[in-house]
């Protein structure tokens, strides 16, 4: 569980009930987007580059989620992927991506993800990263850890940078994605491999998991890939690079079991330079 500021049995209590709320709402969206997995997509458009799709699958787990949790608490507001921000004010900010993992949701891969994130005085509270295809629901409450499908997990105990199992990720821009590629070759002498599954969100469970040591990618997407994931990173004893609000989109991100932080810092930046 990660060493946050204390909270009230009373905060505490409302932050497992907003993770209840996502996860109930991750696994509604979860449902519609099986329905559609691995049949025609339709309505597919390119957003940001021809390599950076939506789909109709995206569109409408966010309209899923945004109406499950506005149906629970009306007043709260929304920052997602697809719609952007939604409402001017509210108690709790719903951080989200609805399809995490769009390129492989389209290619029939199982490695997507919806991921939810609640917000509140600046600060993640909750969080829900749900593998729908393999019925994976990690859930982290700040100061309440962090559990998959209900168990508690926790980082890997890896110590050294020749022994770690990495994650990564590439962005969309053709020309920001060679000077990653130079960064990950320049990596992989230096650890066990490098494993790169196309939805941060999963990366970032991963390592909470212990099923990945660490992860990194600079430049970084939008606070949706990473809200969510990085609450549960903290609440299974792991460390991050601050990604918190205000977001900062062109941050490196950076991930580890915690043990593994400092040297995979050190190797990242001096690499990116």
């Amino acid at each position: 569980m990660a060493n946050s500021h204390a909270a009230t049995a009373e905060d505490l209590a409302f932050r497992f009930t907003l993770a209840v709320l996502a996860e109930a709402a991750a696994r509604e969206a979860g449902a519609a987007l099986m329905a559609r997995f691995r049949r025609a997509p339709s309505g597919v458009e390119e957003k940001s580059t021809a390599t950076d799709p939506v789909s109709d699958a995206d569109r409408e787990a966010d309209a899923i989620i945004q109406a499950h949790i506005s149906k629970a608490r009306p007043g709260d507001v929304f920052l997602t992927e697809e719609s952007g921000a939604v409402g001017d004010a509210g108690d709790v900010r719903w951080v989200v991506d609805p399809l995490d993992g769009t390129v492989n949701y389209l290619y029939g891969i199982a490695n997507w993800a919806v991921s939810i994130a609640a917000e509140r005085e600046g600060r993640v509270v909750a969080g829900v990263v749900y593998q729908a295809a393999i019925d994976e629901c990690f859930v982290a409450v700040r100061d309440g850890g962090a559990t998959l499908n209900g168990n508690a997990i926790h980082v890997s105990t890896c110590e050294t940078l020749d022994r770690a199992l990495l994650g990564t990720g590439f962005d969309y821009a053709a020309a920001t994605r060679a000077k990653q590629a130079e960064v990950v070759a320049a990596l992989m002498p230096k650890c066990r491999d490098i494993r790169r599954m196309g939805a941060a969100s999963i990366d970032l469970a991963s390592v909470a998991a212990g099923r990945l040591d660490g992860y990194f990618e600079a430049p970084h997407g939008g606070p949706w890939d990473w809200a969510a994931g990085e609450l549960l990173v903290e609440e299974a004893g792991g460390k991050c690079r601050p990604y918190a609000p205000p977001w900062a989109p062109k941050r490196g991100a950076l991930a580890s079991n915690g043990r593994l932080f400092d040297a995979l810092s050190a190797a990242v930046d001096a690499e990116s330079r």
